[in-house]
C-alpha cells in the first residue's frame, strides 16, 4: 500500500543515506514495488509515489473495497487514477509492470 509513507519520506531518507555513506540510495529504494491498495482513491498519493519512484515501480492492487465500495469493486479507485495519471502511467501500472515481473519468472500472460 504505497509503502506506507515511503513516498513522503524519500526526500529525507536519500540525503540521510548519502550522509551515512550509502551509494545511490534512490536506486536501492527503486528495487521495491508498491501497490496503491485503498489509496488508489486518493490519486495525488499515487501520483506522488510515481513522481518519487517512477511508474515502473507501481503495481495496481486493491484491498477489495477498503475505504468504501463493495467487495471486489475497484471502480472508484480506477476512476480516480484514470483522472490523475497519464495513459502511459496507467498502462505501466495496470498491465506492463506485472507482465514484466511475471516474465522474469518465466510466466507469460
Amino acid at each position: 500500500m504505497l509503502g506506507g509513507f515511503l513516498p513522503y519520506l524519500i526526500d529525507t531518507l536519500v540525503p540521510a543515506a548519502h550522509k551515512a555513506g550509502v551509494t545511490d540510495p534512490l536506486a536501492r529504494l527503486r528495487r521495491l514495488y508498491l501497490d496503491p491498495g485503498p489509496y488508489s482513491r486518493n490519486g495525488e498519493w499515487v501520483k506522488l509515489a510515481i513522481d518519487k519512484l517512477g511508474a515502473d515501480r507501481i503495481l495496481f492492487g486493491t484491498d477489495y473495497g477498503v475505504g468504501g465500495g463493495d467487495r471486489g469493486d475497484s471502480s472508484a479507485g480506477l476512476a480516480t487514477l484514470d483522472q490523475v495519471l497519464t495513459p502511459a502511467q496507467r498502462q505501466q501500472m495496470y498491465i506492463d509492470n506485472s507482465r514484466q515481473l511475471l516474465a522474469r519468472k518465466g510466466i507469460t500472460v
